[in-house]
């Protein structure tokens, strides 16, 4: 997929990189660590900022294992990076490790309901799918789950025999692993089926979570975006109907 430069968003990174490093009874004298970014240029961090005319091999801190940081330290989404430690000991030994490559992301997965249409009418309620898609990391069998409420009552189906839970409770779908995006079912057990009232209101949310860890929000009710999901109204009550004219058994 296209991506656009604002997409490519950098964000600061807390967890020091680690290293390890031994110096065969001599000891280590200097530790350090380089990071590029192979997925364009500038290419090279150089303590401050990425540059032009790398690597550059900057001090970790520690005494074993080593570590290195930096609060200018930044990687973009979706941008593949380039890891080695370099060492020294104390008789002036130079060795490099081998290069460490990872791809970097901070996107969450998107995922949405398809086979319901927001604001319809449903008799029955045996399956609900959708889609979902991460273009980075990419989704799980298990990666989208989705969560059910009776909107009448304010109560979200409790995961087991009733719509009394006063939070959502996330059930596991079925995901498919083909390319993005994803498709996924959920096969509505018949206790929830059982319990769905005629003439109540009810609103589905589904939720991912790529392979990099992000959610697509947070587990909470409180934390469901604005206009995510959909709403259906369920019946289940045969219409009646009534002839008027002419009247059973009249003459005319």
């Amino acid at each position: 997929p296209t991506r656009r430069s604002s997409d490519l968003t950098p964000i600061n990174v807390s967890t020091p990189i680690q290293i390890t490093a031994s110096g065969n009874g001599v000891g280590i004298s200097t530790v350090q660590a380089s990071v590029t970014d192979l997925s364009g240029g500038p290419n090279y961090f150089n303590g401050s900022t990425y540059t032009a005319g790398g690597p550059f091999y900057l001090g970790s801190t520690g005494a074993g294992p080593y570590s290195y940081n930096s609060p200018n330290l930044s990687f973009l989404n979706g941008h593949q990076y380039s890891l080695q430690a370099q060492a020294v000991d104390f008789a002036t030994n130079t060795a490099l490790s081998g290069a460490v490559t990872f791809i970097y992301e901070s996107a969450p997965a998107t995922s949405s309901i398809s086979s319901i249409l927001n604001g319809s009418f449903v008799k029955s309620l045996s399956q609900i799918s959708g889609t979902a898609q991460d273009f980075i990391s990419g989704l799980s069998t298990f990666s989208v789950s989705v969560a059910i409420k009776d909107v009448s009552t304010n109560k979200w189906w409790n995961g087991i025999n009733a719509f009394n839970a006063s939070d959502d409770a996330y059930l596991q779908v079925t995901n498919s692993t083909t390319a993005t995006p994803n498709t996924w079912t959920y096969s509505v057990p018949g206790g929830l089926q059982s319990d769905l009232v005629s003439g109540n209101t009810y609103y589905a949310v589904s939720r991912s979570t790529n392979n990099a860890g992000i959610p697509e929000f947070g587990p909470s009710s409180t934390n469901i975006p604005n206009g995510v999901g959909i709403t259906f109204h369920f019946d289940n009550t045969a219409p009646v109907s009534t002839t008027t004219f002419p009247s059973n058994g009249g003459y005319y």
